[in-house]
């Protein structure tokens, strides 16, 4: 999957999670850079904002149409330039281009560029380098390439506050339009039926047109996050460190066993290696769904029922390592190291594989046992080594031994090689918080969120930061976001309703706690604290409604 966000929603359709992998686009920053030969617009404004992608409505042309007209008038130094694709192929039919033409044509209007041919590709740099900033106001997105492009080019990018962005950029090299995530009325997309209601995030166009009055007024700081734009891509989005992730998954993958030849086991020749000779290929398939069962009671903290689950199954079925490797990891994630490592010790050497010896080591740190921690780490092998997993467990084992710069390398170099690494930037925000750079650390922890919102450590300490802080906009929305593709998690869900509490949104507090009993059940935590919430807006209303 191209991102984060792409990823979190095939797992929440039901794909197992070890089945879907995060290899972002890649830009060719040879021919993306800021010295691109400037495309000739023949524009008269020195000022000019770019839109690249079909204008469909996904895409937000319309948004962006209406907060320009708004935001500037024919007498300002500005143009919109407007680069559509795909209106007589993929998207034909289902462009704004006939309203963009009439906009373009009224001179009592602030200035439009329309493009609707096709560009050389040799020659595309040079339309973001002609420009000055990059606006994609988009309501879905799988990963969002324009923007990746504009970046590599050092423009600065505005872009809505949701999804897959998030892999990519922050508050240093991009300016977020606040969203709202709605949903559909129906469960269906166009023709397409669809299990759920599908959603959307719509860009608020008070905030874009906020967004772009400052941009074309402070120039010089905007400059300074498509700079930081530029080095971003340069080290994480280059298609050299695309291909490593490649590379690595593949090397991942030739460990697994081969599927297509299980359906056939006749001959040994053709028997899947980590399946016993007797045992037939649907039995694997159904341990898989029943591992991630288990993974979602966990998520729902039915942590009893999920512990029964993956027992029973090593009961019938002893000879599945991945059963083990997920009790053990579900187990560490809630702090029962004792467990994981006894259930871990259960596996052969012969079947001790990087999985195994990473959950090993992280028994033996949080135990105290450094050395022992070092050993599972020097078995590893070395096609794994330099994995951002790897990189991850070694910076706390220099943690653990009091060396936070050589931790805080190993952390950076986890992200360079997986931005996706959510724990790697949890690790350095704890470090810089641990140096008073308690700012910088909110956003590493912001950043980790966004990569592995399940991961209850990142997210509590998330939530810590954020109410020490008190930067409780910022992590709600967060929260909000991330219990949208994640409706079943438990965690996600009170973290997110004490933020809210937090900020008195009693009301919205009130309506997420009704939504969770609807998901999760009936809670007496939830429903204790929804007592408490309708009381709250029961004497709120009184205040309000009180003589003066």
């Amino acid at each position: 999957m191209p991102s984060s966000f792409v990823r979190d929603s095939f797992v929440k359709s039901g794909i197992a999670t070890q089945s879907v992998q995060v290899i972002p686009n890649g830009v060719n920053i040879d021919q993306f850079r800021p010295e691109a030969t400037a495309y000739d617009l023949k524009a008269d404004r020195t000022f000019r904002f770019l839109f690249v992608g079909g204008t469909i409505w996904r895409k937000g042309p319309d948004v962006l149409l209406s907060a320009y007209l708004s935001a500037f008038t024919a007498q300002d130094d500005v143009c919109l330039v407007i680069k559509d694709m795909g209106g007589q192929s993929i998207y034909k039919g289902q462009t704004f281009s006939e309203k963009i033409k009439k906009c373009c044509e009224n001179k009592n209007m602030p200035s439009i560029a329309y493009l609707d041919a096709d560009i050389p590709p040799e020659a595309m740099p040079g339309l973001y380098t002609a420009c000055q900033c990059l606006v994609h106001p988009f309501r879905g997105e799988g990963f969002g390439l324009p923007i990746a492009e504009a970046m590599a080019c050092a423009l600065p990018v505005i872009v809505t506050g949701y999804g897959p962005v998030f892999d990519y950029c922050d508050d240093d090299n991009a300016y977020f339009i606040q969203a709202e995530v709605r949903r559909f009325s129906e469960k269906k997309i166009g023709s397409l039926n669809t299990v759920d209601f599908p959603w959307y995030a719509e860009p608020d166009r008070n905030d874009l047109i906020r967004l772009l009055r400052h941009v074309y007024t402070h120039r010089d700081k905007a400059a300074q996050k498509g700079g930081a734009g530029r080095i971003y891509v340069e080290s994480h989005l280059a298609w050299k460190h695309v291909a490593e992730k490649v590379i690595h998954r593949i090397s991942r993958l030739k460990e697994r066993p081969i599927r297509r030849l299980s359906k056939s086991p006749g001959s040994p020749a053709q028997q899947c290696p980590s399946q016993s000779p007797s045992e037939p290929p649907a039995f694997s398939n159904a341990i898989e769904a029943q591992i991630d069962k288990a993974r979602r009671l966990c998520e729902m903290d039915r942590f009893n029922e999920a512990w029964g689950l993956l027992r029973d199954l090593m009961a019938r079925a002893a000879d599945q390592k991945q059963v083990r490797l997920t009790f053990a990891e579900l187990l560490i994630q809630r702090r029962k190291y004792n467990e994981a490592a006894e259930i871990l010790n259960r596996i052969s050497s012969r079947q001790a594989d990087t999985s195994a010896l990473l959950l090993q080591s992280q028994c033996h740190l949080a135990c105290g046992q450094i050395m022992e921690a070092r050993r599972c780490l020097a078995h590893i092998p070395d096609t794994d080594a330099e994995s951002a997993a790897v990189k991850v467990i070694q910076g706390r084992v220099a943690v653990a031994e009091g060396e936070p710069a050589v931790a805080q390398t190993l952390f950076q170099q986890a992200i360079r090689t997986d931005p996706g690494q959510g724990e790697a930037y949890a690790e350095l925000g704890s470090l810089k918080w641990a140096d008073g750079h308690h700012a910088g650390a909110f956003d590493l922890f912001l950043q980790g969120f966004g990569c592995s919102p399940a991961h209850g450590d990142i997210a509590d300490r998330l939530h810590r930061a954020a109410v020490s802080l008190g930067e409780l906009t910022r992590a709600a929305e967060a929260f909000r976001q991330k219990v949208v593709v994640h409706p079943h998690n438990r965690r996600l869900r009170c973290l997110y309703i004490d933020l809210l509490l937090h900020q008195e949104k009693f009301e919205t507090a009130d309506a997420e706690i009704a939504s969770a009993i609807r998901v999760l059940g009936q809670d007496k935590i939830l429903s204790d604290v929804a007592v408490e919430v309708k009381t709250k807006i029961s004497e709120s209303r009184k205040t309000e409604t009180k003589p003066q």
